[in-house]
């Protein structure tokens, strides 16, 4: 089985978390759950609660999901899935924003042209309202470097 965790903060003792595990002998090859731990109780007796909630779907079964916080908002974003047939990974888009209060996921559609190309393990960071990607890659290294605005939803590069 492999397990791949992606996590963020939302504030408030509070962190949303992904969690992909793919299992080879498995009827759904690739399984996606959400979480949001948060942290309670005074400081000797810190207790963890965990509340799975809805995420976005996930057809592909895209495996590398990264979450980085942008304002009020957590950007998920992955771009491999595996091909039981090639037994490899293959390149897919998967990007959805969470509003932090509302609670509510919308998708984020590639762009042929206006986004990235599809790569993995990319290197995913915020700065202050724009999230920056940059490497990634399987067999070949893609060096380029691409910002996503918040306030616009535009990927420059």
């Amino acid at each position: 089985m492999t397990l791949h965790l992606g996590a963020s903060n939302i504030g408030h003792n509070r962190v949303l978390v992904t969690v992909s595990h793919r299992s080879p002998t498995a009827a759904v090859p690739v399984s996606t759950q959400w979480f949001i731990y948060s942290l309670t109780g005074e400081v000797e007796y810190y207790a963890v609660q965990i509340e799975p909630i809805d995420g976005p779907s996930n057809p592909s079964g895209v495996f590398d999901t990264q979450l980085v916080r942008v304002g009020d908002s957590v950007v998920a974003f992955g771009t491999l899935a595996l091909d039981d047939a090639r037994e490899q990974a293959v390149h897919h888009w998967f990007m959805h924003v969470y509003c932090i209060a509302t609670g509510e996921w919308r998708e984020i559609p590639y762009v042929a042209g206006e986004s990235p190309t599809h790569r993995g393990f990319p290197h995913l960071f915020a700065v202050d309202d724009t999230v920056v990607l940059t490497g990634g890659g399987i067999e070949d290294i893609d060096c380029d470097t691409w910002e996503w605005s918040i306030c616009t939803e535009r990927w420059t590069k």
